[in-house]
């Protein structure tokens, strides 16, 4: 998608927390919030808000010489997913589900609120309540999660009589 006006305040203080991130050196999280700044004021709107953020992640790895400026929320969060991922092995949680799949996808939904790029203020308790809750509340679309079953089994058959040798048999 390409990058809004709205999407510039995001692209701000992510630079600031990429800064923050990567160094401890006042000096150098000053030179990488400027120049990720300057990155936003060149920016072609036509390009994506991935595309930017990537480029001023590389400014903080070529200032600072560290790969990867999340990697220390990573592991921390990383630790939080076994958690959980141990509660629902230890409890159960899919093979006592009525519909596993169902479960399993509702579990994958609850882990995208890690995201770093909307904020790094996540707290332990938002993590586990989102898994919890992904298992209460029904998943909303344009019609249901069956109607989705139903989607993926129509494009899995379409794709079997694209690949098929016999065309003809699948119309």
């Amino acid at each position: 998608m390409k990058i809004s006006r709205a999407c510039i305040y995001c692209l701000a203080r992510q630079a600031v927390e990429i800064a923050e991130e990567a160094t401890k050196n006042v000096t150098m999280q000053e030179e990488i919030i400027k120049r990720s700044l300057k990155e936003l004021g060149d920016m072609d709107f036509k390009q994506t808000a991935p595309e930017i953020a990537f480029r001023m992640h590389q400014h903080a790895k070529n200032n600072t010489g560290v790969h990867d400026p999340y990697l220390r929320l990573k592991d921390q969060y990383n630790e939080i997913a076994k958690e959980i991922y141990e509660r629902i092995i230890e409890e159960k949680w899919l093979h006592k589900a009525e519909d596993r799949f169902d479960r399993a996808c509702r579990l994958a939904i609850a882990a995208n609120i890690i995201d770093f790029s909307v904020g790094l203020k996540l707290e332990h308790a938002d993590v586990v309540k989102s898994v919890e809750d992904s298992i209460k509340h029904d998943i909303f679309g344009t019609d249901s999660f069956y109607t989705f079953i139903k989607a993926i089994t129509v494009s899995d058959l379409h794709k079997s009589c694209q690949d098929s040798q016999n065309y003809m048999v699948c119309k």
